[in-house]
């Protein structure tokens, strides 16, 4: 599809992470999008998606993620779940080199006799991260791939669900207003599908078809000791 016809998403999002003992961090957030032309089985609404992330070393770490919400004009249902782990490679203090593996699983159901469709799905994300000497701000940019290894269903009147896979290029930065508060933008090109051939994209908003993505949100970091420089870099 030619990047003018690609629909632009805009995203206000608001994080709130808890650390506890050791290394385990969980997370709460909301996010709202808009996207303008939308897809015509996109995602319009979704409930606070929920995470949690362990750090097994202080390289490693496992994560999960559970999100829902509800197809446009309401016509139907939406979920998924998601399990990855995350490896960080911090070169100094200024540079670091981060990559993601995991699975993700979505299950779709349409409003009265229009059936269901899943996906189920291997994630990898790759990024390259610059930040400040004293950790007030920071720079990244990555890609990211999404392969459908399985699904099954179809939508409504179009045909057989038949997802393409998912490449995207993410662009960002984040300030530390104070230690616990921070503010970031992420701009992002997401290509998947085509529009004109519905089967082809998945019914969720954020990566489902072509489109510009522009993210903007807030992060509040609870627990986090404002003379430990280390929290900076922790997970």
């Amino acid at each position: 599809m030619p990047a003018s016809t690609s629909p632009t998403s805009s995203c206000l999002a608001c994080t709130a992470g808890w650390r506890s003992a050791g290394s385990s961090r969980s997370t709460a957030s909301s996010t709202s999008c808009r996207s303008s032309p939308a897809s015509p089985t996109s995602a319009s609404g979704r409930a606070p998606p929920v995470g949690a992330r362990i750090g097994a070393t202080g390289w490693l770490a496992g994560e999960a993620r559970l999100a829902g919400g509800t197809l446009l004009d309401r016509a139907g249902l939406w979920g998924s779940g998601a399990l990855g782990a995350t490896a960080r490679k911090v070169v100094d203090p200024t540079l670091a080199f981060q990559g993601t593996l995991g699975g993700n699983y979505l299950r779709v159901d349409f409003d009265g006799d229009g059936g269901a469709l899943w996906l189920a799905e291997v994630e990898s994300r790759g990024d390259i991260q610059l930040r400040a000497p004293n950790g007030i701000a920071g720079v990244w940019v990555g890609v990211g791939f999404a392969f459908p290894i399985a699904h099954d269903g179809g939508y409504p009147a179009m045909g057989r669900f038949a997802p393409q896979t998912r490449g995207d290029l993410h662009v960002g930065g984040v300030y530390a207003v104070v230690p616990s508060w921070d503010v970031y933008v992420e701009y992002s090109i997401l290509d998947r599908g085509d529009l004109v051939d519905p089967q082809t994209t998945v019914p969720v908003l954020a990566g489902g078809f072509d489109q510009r993505q522009l993210m903007l949100g807030v992060t509040r970091r609870f627990d986090v000791d404002e003379d430990d420089e280390a929290a900076r870099l922790a997970w």
